[in-house]
């Protein structure tokens, strides 16, 4: 579960819409491109309200597709994660593990 603390330190009632993007972290610098995790939540704050917005990540919401092995995949290890607005507008990067391997294969139709 991923946390973030959002204040308003405006005088008017703020909407704001948290989105997140995640990658796998490579020490190369050389990331996968950035998986959409399609987690989003809308938080309305009051002048000086602060909030603290939680969001679920499973193993599901990391995979790609892997062609070759006709499964979705997301491999064990270090991933990156961006909280904010949208793409440009980032408040907030974390790190996290998934501490083992998810594979969800593809029945071959007929």
């Amino acid at each position: 579960m991923l946390e973030i603390t959002l204040f308003n330190l405006v005088n008017v009632n703020n909407m704001m819409i948290l989105q997140t993007a995640c990658h796998k972290f490579l020490k190369d610098m050389n990331p996968r491109l950035k998986i959409k995790i399609n987690k989003a939540k809308k938080v309305s704050l009051q002048p000086g309200e602060t909030k603290t917005v939680s969001l679920t990540v499973r193993p599901q919401d990391l995979a790609y597709f892997d062609v070759s092995g006709h499964q979705w995949k997301a491999d064990a290890g270090e991933y990156e994660v961006d909280l904010g607005a949208s793409a440009r507008d980032i408040r907030q990067k974390a790190k996290f593990w998934l501490t083992a391997d998810f594979s969800d294969p593809i029945s071959p139709t007929n």
